[in-house]
């Protein structure tokens, strides 16, 4: 069944909005891979970066289940950004917010800075595509708009 187009589509800056969902693919096609890892082998990238694994393994695996919920979400947005323009916003926290965690957990002695290289591959490197997208959908729609999910 197709899809009715987004009101949104076809008009003035489409070209960037596409340029930026292009990077959006990669993030799908790379969340199911970290995702089991982390799932499968809890310890793997916490022995990579020198932090001994929790005493219930469980807890990393969340994680790791968490970033396999956000597979599909970033696939969709990539097939269609403007009708999943919401999941790109949720992206976006998640990336603000992983960073934000990371600088507590490290300034609280809670987590070695070595776990930056974790939070560099999976957030840092994308919040530049992720809110160029947010902003530019934004100006667009309307903030307000965006926030109510419309």
């Amino acid at each position: 069944m197709e899809r009715p187009p987004s009101k949104f589509r076809n008009s003035a800056g489409d070209d960037r909005l596409r340029a930026l969902s292009a990077l959006v693919p990669g993030r799908g096609d790379l969340q199911p891979v970290l995702g089991s890892a982390v799932v499968l082998a809890p310890e793997l990238f916490l022995d990579l970066v020198g932090i001994e694994p929790p005493p219930v393994s469980a807890l990393w695996q969340v994680v790791g289940m968490m970033v396999l919920v956000f597979a599909p979400a970033y696939w969709w947005a990539s097939r269609d950004p403007w009708a999943h323009r919401h999941l790109v916003v949720i992206g976006a926290m998640g990336k603000i917010l992983g960073i934000l965690g990371f600088m507590i957990a490290v300034g609280l002695g809670q987590l070695p800075a070595s776990f930056g290289v974790i939070v560099l591959t999976n957030d840092v490197i994308w919040l530049p595509a992720f809110l160029s997208f947010v902003v530019s959908i934004a100006r667009r729609t309307g903030w307000r708009a965006l926030a109510l999910g419309d």
